[in-house]
């Protein structure tokens, strides 16, 4: 498999005397710190190295740091908290996963003579645990007195992705549905035979759950990320579920030809969690798989249980690319076109967040895709 193509950076470092004399310079260029200040969104200003020498206090803000001191010498991810940012060889700018940051690409190309903007996706880790960042990043290059720095200036702009996201999903799925009812109803006024109408009204009563599943789930991604989603913990069986599973989801639409099982050496576990949310993470994986499988592609369900925990791995056939899966839990990154691409955002952030859980996942082409989902057995909220 092709690597994916991106920029890369050196993992050099300024050493300690360079940042804060550079740093010296930059005040009286730009003609005041009150100036830099005055900007409502973060700024930056970075060496020939990619580390900061100056910042704006909406970027100390953002931060949480207690002054722009503490931010000089780092760079924008280790500033930012981006979970890759420590990853070797030589941490922000170097990773695997920085070839799809917005902001690296936004910065090499300012080094090279070109001011631009990039969007910039990233998980980052913060006192409530991981969550995700969507900027929109600005990089123009300036030189004073013969050294090359890179001014950066970076938007949040997830509350606008977070909520075009939702629109979307959401009217899509709703106007779907509502007119699959309109045309069953129109059909039900036609219906001649009592067993047509029969089959008409039970048609219409599953759309209609479907279509307050599709309503339940956007209200309840809007309360996860405002943090005040209500946990209603009970006890489940991880071989019913998966029964269930299979049973509402074995003729998928998107993938008629495909095959759902269960494996056969799947194990019982009882264990105490939310069953709603453990049932949609599931259900999810089952969907995502099925619609990225091929006519006689099989699709696993599997459950196994440890000393402490149970896990629920669906597989199917096939990898994903390198660059979809280094941005596979990216909150507004999806493949699927306008409208999708919730699901896996949604997976981690209600299990890792909210269920004391843990999702994985693992692809190639040998072995396929499987992702993975862990729940503690006995109940965090005890």
């Amino acid at each position: 498999m092709p690597e994916p193509q991106g920029p890369s950076a050196s993992a050099e470092s300024a050493s300690g005397e360079t940042v804060p004399s550079q740093g010296a310079l930059l005040p009286e260029a730009i003609s005041s710190r009150r100036v830099f200040n005055a900007l409502p969104i973060m700024a930056m200003v970075l060496d020939a190295e990619r580390r900061i020498v100056f910042s704006n206090q909406a970027l100390v803000d953002f931060t949480g740091a207690a002054e722009m001191e503490g931010l000089r010498g780092l760079r924008p991810g280790q500033a930012l908290g981006c979970i890759h940012a420590a990853e070797p060889p030589g941490g922000c700018g170097t990773t695997e996963s920085c070839c799809v940051c917005g902001t690296l690409s936004g910065v090499i190309t300012a080094q090279m003579g070109h001011a631009g903007a990039e969007p910039c996706r990233m998980r980052r880790r913060t006192p409530y645990g991981e969550e995700a960042l969507d900027l929109y990043a600005w990089c123009t290059p300036i030189e004073l007195e013969g050294q090359r720095f890179t001014i950066v200036c970076a938007v949040d702009v997830a509350d606008r992705l977070r909520r075009h996201a939702l629109e979307r999903a959401f009217f899509q799925g709703a106007l779907r549905l509502a007119e699959g009812m309109r045309q069953l109803a129109r059909d039900f006024e036609g219906a001649r035979a009592p067993g047509q109408q029969q089959a008409t009204a039970q048609a219409i009563a599953s759309l209609s759950e479907e279509l307050a599943e599709v309503i339940e789930t956007h209200s309840d991604l809007a309360a996860a990320e405002r943090g005040d989603l209500k946990i209603r913990p009970a006890t489940i069986h991880s071989r019913a579920l998966l029964e269930d599973l299979l049973k509402e989801h074995g003729d998928c639409p998107a993938a008629p030809q495909a095959v759902l099982r269960i494996d056969p050496g799947a194990e019982e576990a009882t264990f105490t969690s939310d069953p709603v949310y453990v049932r949609r993470i599931l259900a999810h994986m089952v969907e995502n798989a099925l619609e990225a499988c091929g006519p006689g592609d099989a699709v696993t369900l599997d459950c196994r249980r440890s000393d402490d925990c149970v896990q629920f791995s669906v597989h199917r056939p096939g990898g994903m690319p390198k660059e979809v899966q280094l941005q596979i839990f990216q909150r507004s990154f999806t493949t699927k076109g306008p409208g999708r691409g919730l699901g896996t955002y949604m997976m981690k952030l209600l299990s890792d967040r909210y269920l004391g859980g843990r999702v994985s996942f693992a692809s190639t082409p040998e072995q396929g895709t499987v992702f993975r989902v862990q729940y503690p057995l006995k109940s965090p909220w005890e």
